[in-house]
C-alpha cells in the first residue's frame, strides 16, 4: 500500500492535501479562502513554488515542487503553521475551540509524468468531483483560472505550460471525460 505521507525532495513535485476534522467546514466566506492562499503564499515564499491548488470548504489540494536549496522538514514546519495560524483566526473568528486540520496532512512525491498529469488535471477539476459546481473551470478558488486566462498571479504556471506542450494541449487535457462524467456515465478518470 502507497504511503500518503511521503518524505519530500528538492525539485520533485508533490501533491499535498488536507481536510477538516469530521464533518467540519474550514472556509465559510470568501475572506475565509483569500486569508488561506496568502497565508500558503507567504509561508512557502523560498521554500516552495505552487504550480496548482483548489480549496473547497472541507479540504485543500496542492500541487508543489520544494525548491532546489529547500527540503522536506522546511515545506512540513511552513504548512503546519499556516494551518494552526488559519486554525486559530478561523476559531477566534466562528466561536469554535479545537483543532481544524486532520494531522499530519497528506504528501505524495509525484512518481512519473503520468502521475504529474493526473494530478494536475485532478485538482484543478476537484470542485466537479465532489459536485460542488458542474462549471469547474470557473470555480473561484482553484488555479485553473490563471492559467486559462493567463491572470498574474503567485501560481508558477511556466512548468506545466511546457510539460503539456503548450497552454490549449494543458486545456484540452483538462476536459478529457468532462461531457460523461457531468451525465454520470464515467468515474473522474483519464483516457
Amino acid at each position: 500500500m502507497a504511503s500518503h505521507y511521503s518524505k519530500l525532495i528538492p525539485g520533485q513535485f508533490a501533491h499535498i492535501c488536507n481536510r477538516a476534522v469530521g464533518t467540519d467546514k474550514m472556509f465559510l466566506t470568501e475572506e475565509n479562502y483569500l486569508r488561506f492562499l496568502q497565508m500558503l503564499q507567504d509561508a512557502l515564499a523560498g521554500i516552495a513554488e505552487i504550480n496548482a491548488y483548489c480549496l473547497l470548504s472541507n479540504h485543500y489540494h496542492l500541487l508543489v515542487r520544494l525548491h532546489e536549496t529547500s527540503n522536506h522538514d522546511l515545506l512540513k514546519n511552513a504548512l503546519n503553521k499556516v494551518q494552526s495560524k488559519y486554525a486559530k483566526a478561523f476559531n477566534r473568528e466562528n466561536g469554535r475551540k479545537g483543532g481544524l486540520f486532520m494531522r499530519p496532512f497528506k504528501r505524495k512525491a509525484i512518481q512519473n509524468d503520468a502521475h504529474l498529469a493526473y494530478i494536475t488535471w485532478y485538482i484543478h477539476r476537484n470542485p466537479l468531483h465532489h459536485r460542488y459546481t458542474k462549471n469547474w473551470r470557473t470555480w473561484p478558488y482553484s488555479s485553473y483560472d490563471v492559467y486559462d486566462q493567463g491572470r498574474s498571479s503567485f501560481i508558477k504556471t511556466g512548468d506545466l505550460i511546457c510539460f503539456f506542450g503548450g497552454i490549449d494541449r494543458f486545456k484540452h487535457y483538462h476536459e478529457l471525460n468532462s461531457d460523461a462524467y457531468l451525465n454520470g456515465d464515467a468515474e473522474l478518470h483519464l483516457e
